[in-house]
């Protein structure tokens, strides 16, 4: 495979788990959001549509900060190949820590409430 190959499988790679990530999260946002903001539906429409595109705003440039147009001098498939491992390795944890926090935040609210 030639660099520029593996510069788009390993941009294609990045873009399903952001989409796949942002499916999952509107699958599973709608009873976070309707326990936070209850009977508040423009509050409640604004902050969706403000963390959609924040969402995008955050993970899109990241996937286009990683392409890369030449081959560093030591190329080599292997080391190309290792480091699309660690930019998609990267691009997950960034994923998981931004839910992580998120989810963080809402529990809490939660937690607080119940109480």
């Amino acid at each position: 495979m030639s660099f520029y190959h593996l510069e788009i499988i390993q941009f294609l790679i990045g873009l399903f788990i952001v989409i796949a990530s942002y499916v999952f999260i509107l699958y599973h946002r709608k009873p976070l959001l309707d326990y936070a903001f209850k009977d508040e539906t423009n509050i409640r429409k604004s902050f969706a549509a403000l963390t959609s595109m924040g969402y995008f705003l955050i993970f899109i440039p990241v996937l286009l900060v990683g392409i890369n147009t030449t081959p560093p001098d030591n190329y080599s498939v292997a080391n190309h190949i290792q480091r699309i491992i660690y930019f998609e390795a990267g691009l997950l944890f960034l994923v998981g820590i931004l839910h992580m926090g998120i989810m963080t935040i809402f529990s809490t609210k939660m937690k607080f409430e119940k109480t």
